[in-house]
């Protein structure tokens, strides 16, 4: 139990991620990819239907963290 005056802080030491959506563009193989910045085609997101109605206020030019790996992709892709 804390002293008087002084507060208990809580730190998450671990944190677990799960995939809400997935990066979509023309590219089919890995190796054809471009560097990220140079003559890269279009692409987007395609989130979850769990999640979709949370990014229905996202617009161009907002601002989001998307993690990406290469290997990971939903099982109809």
């Amino acid at each position: 139990m804390p002293a008087a005056g002084e507060q208990t802080v809580r730190v998450q030491t671990s944190y677990g991620l799960v995939p809400i959506g997935w990066v979509r563009s023309a590219l089919k193989v890995l190796d054809n990819a471009p560097n990220q910045r140079e003559g890269a085609p279009r692409a987007w997101i395609r989130f979850d239907e769990q999640v979709a109605e949370g990014a229905n206020d996202l617009r161009p030019g907002d601002e989001i963290v998307v993690l990406t790996w290469p290997t990971c992709r939903p099982a109809t892709s």
